[in-house]
């Protein structure tokens, strides 16, 4: 429904307006699909995109505008590596099921004669939805070049866009190599950037998801019960961890889901559920404009304990004593 995916990541913000888009999917193998009003239309003769690839998902790869001020800006560079509906079909368990496709903004408008168009300078600004505060020294690439980093408020000075993709549009490729592709819209690190069709580049705003993993990893066990007295009472008195990180690859192989709560902001935060069916990623959004403390400094976890084991948490929070000590923002 409406109300969670607007929870979920790379949506818009909660007081944003909902608009059904117009335009082609156009997938480097399989024919354009087009969309009216929201529906995609399918052909009647369907042409297989090849190598087992999904012909829904090869479509996605290129969406483009049809009519209108509306155009694209950015989207994820590359094919999507698994069927689109299988992916939605399993976001229906976590988050709203929607997948990001890109960014829209107003472009190409002509001006009235003899207004002058300004000489605009385009900014990247790269926000973390923790905090709301700009992630500083984040490198950026262009077409495959260190093109330099991010201010300290998080904003970057674009260049010109000097090349064209297949339709004749002015783009260019974007990557960031500092962070993990599933903090930032569509799960990419590489990104398709676009001018429009009057040449003027548009700001182009890129949100970082606060998004982490919870588990827990139990004692290991003397292996094949082979242990004398001492070692077994030492095993026995060898803890269970849990455990918080911001990246699937962090999360160890013997990772195991809890149930609980999970508290973010202090008093006045949000509290999610675990229902120990999964070990995230959960999903959190600062709901103030700019926080001067970062959501996860106030990260509490309350797991119901496992069966055998009490919980303890770390007193003080290690979370909230580098807060203290260091400030900023902790998903950087």
């Amino acid at each position: 429904d409406l109300a969670r995916w607007r929870g979920s990541q790379g949506a818009p913000p909660l007081d944003a307006e909902v608009w059904l888009w117009d335009g082609h999917l156009h997938g480097a193998d399989a024919e354009p699909l087009e969309v009216q009003a929201g529906v995609v239309h399918w052909p009647r003769k369907r042409r297989f995109a090849g190598d087992d690839r999904c012909f829904f998902a090869d479509s996605l790869s290129m969406p483009v505008s049809s009519h209108g001020p509306w155009q694209l800006t950015l989207h994820p560079r590359g094919r999507h590596r698994e069927c689109a509906v299988v992916q939605l079909a399993q976001l229906v368990a976590g988050v709203a099921p929607a997948l990001w496709l890109g960014q829209l903004q107003v472009m190409g408008v002509p001006l009235p004669a003899p207004v002058a168009a300004p000489p605009q300078e385009a900014l990247l600004s790269v926000t973390m939805q923790c905090c709301c505060h700009g992630f500083a020294g984040l490198p950026i690439c262009i077409d495959g070049e260190r093109a330099g980093e991010t201010d300290e408020h998080g904003v970057f000075k674009l260049p010109p866009v000097t090349g064209s993709d297949p339709f004749g549009r002015r783009s260019c490729q974007l990557s960031f190599e500092g962070l993990p592709a599933c903090v930032l819209p569509g799960w990419s690190k590489e990104f398709m950037m676009y001018a429009g069709i009057d040449g003027r580049q548009a700001h182009v705003h890129l949100p970082v998801a606060c998004m982490i993993w919870v588990f827990y990893t139990p004692p290991d066990p003397c292996e094949d019960g082979d242990c004398d007295e001492g070692e077994e009472e030492s095993s026995m008195m060898e803890r269970g961890m849990v455990w918080v990180c911001a990246d699937a690859k962090q999360v160890s192989e013997e990772a195991l889901p809890l149930k609980g709560l999970i508290m973010f902001g202090g008093p006045d935060g949000c509290t999610v559920e675990m229902h120990g069916q999964s070990v995230g990623p959960f999903l959190f959004k600062s709901s103030q404009a700019i926080s001067s403390r970062c959501l996860l400094a106030d990260l509490q976890i309350t797991p119901e304990p496992v069966e055998g084991f009490t919980y303890q948490a770390r007193d003080p929070s290690p979370l909230a004593e580098r807060q203290e000590e260091l400030g900023g923002c902790e998903m950087q």
